[in-house]
């Protein structure tokens, strides 16, 4: 801490991406006096959540059910390193409260789960007078006990077959993006081109450029021998840095969906692969020549894994 409240933070890029060029820096952090829109605190209820702002709220937004959304889901505790979000189930929302000084709500939802983390969603939510939107509106809360006392919604007899999974098996199958089968009409059926990409420490991809020939077919190996998970995504030029920071915030829908947003500039992409583990797709090199973005899209990783495949003219 300096003078007068000033606040100096160190910065390291260690094991992590940095958005800057540099490995470290120095932050110098100084209070303007105004209080951003944010979620200030969550308090668990019995059938869900009082979320507390730092600014009154606009009724009109604050208390329509689509402008939220709550999902559970909890951790594999293994030893290697890291997980992906397991035993995942949305939160049907029932019910929503506006206090009357217009600084809380209160979300009446069902199939909340004691010892889960719930991922709370604020998006639609503005503030009063001048409709600003939330700076962080994604939250996350573990509720090791569900509270008693009085209820927003009555009991749903029917509860358990509003508890589903949020997104389907068939998520993890062969796509058009993700074909994890050679094209019935090539007549090389493993490809006329196999590339090999693997992974070394520090978050990186063993290769930073793969070269292939316009149109050529090609069957892409990816080997992960680190300790965390990782994928491959291979987008338009240019693209990769703006289309990971898309995969970042798809929050815990992200892994059943391989951490690949919907976008029409993802060419193709592997599964997301776990430690120790290879994964394999065949594709058909793009018929532009040019340099196109492969990225490792887990959240915090597309900042320094990622490299350049390099599509040659025929």
């Amino acid at each position: 801490m300096g003078e007068n409240g000033v606040m100096f933070a160190g910065e390291t890029a260690r094991g992590w991406g940095s958005v800057g060029p540099k490995p470290y820096g120095l932050e110098k952090v100084e209070w303007t006096g105004k209080v951003p829109f944010e979620i200030q605190e969550i308090v668990a209820q019995p059938d869900g959540f009082i979320l507390r702002f730092t600014h009154p709220v606009d009724p009109l937004s604050a208390e329509n059910p689509a402008n939220y959304s709550v999902a559970g889901f909890t951790y594999k505790y293994h030893s290697t390193y890291g997980s992906a979000p397991v035993n995942r189930l949305s939160c049907p929302i029932r019910r929503v409260e506006v206090s009357a000084d217009r600084r809380s709500v209160r979300i009446g939802a069902i199939c909340l789960r004691e010892g889960y983390v719930h991922e709370i969603k604020a998006l639609g939510v503005r503030s009063a007078g001048e409709g600003e939107g939330l700076v962080h509106p994604v939250a996350y809360y573990t509720l090791n006990e569900i509270p008693e006392g009085e209820r927003l919604i009555p009991v749903e007899t029917r509860e358990p077959e509003f508890c589903v999974p949020l997104v389907p098996p068939s998520a993890m199958q062969s796509t058009k993006k993700h074909p994890t089968e050679a094209p019935a009409d090539w007549k090389r059926r493993d490809g006329e081109r196999a590339l090999v990409l693997g992974t070394r420490p520090g978050m990186k991809f063993d290769q930073e450029e793969l070269v292939v020939t316009a149109g050529e077919t090609i069957q892409f190996v990816f080997r992960n021998s680190d300790d965390m998970l990782h994928n491959v995504v291979i987008w338009c030029p240019g693209t990769g840095q703006a289309v990971g920071a898309a995969a970042m915030a798809m929050g815990i829908d992200g892994p059943a969906n391989n951490y690949v947003p919907e976008s029409d500039d993802v060419l193709y992409h592997t599964a997301l692969t776990q430690p120790e583990s290879t994964e394999r797709i065949f594709f058909t090199a793009p018929e532009q020549p040019g340099d196109y973005d492969y990225i490792c899209s887990f959240p915090g990783h597309a900042g320094i894994m990622k490299g350049i495949l390099r599509v040659r003219a025929r």
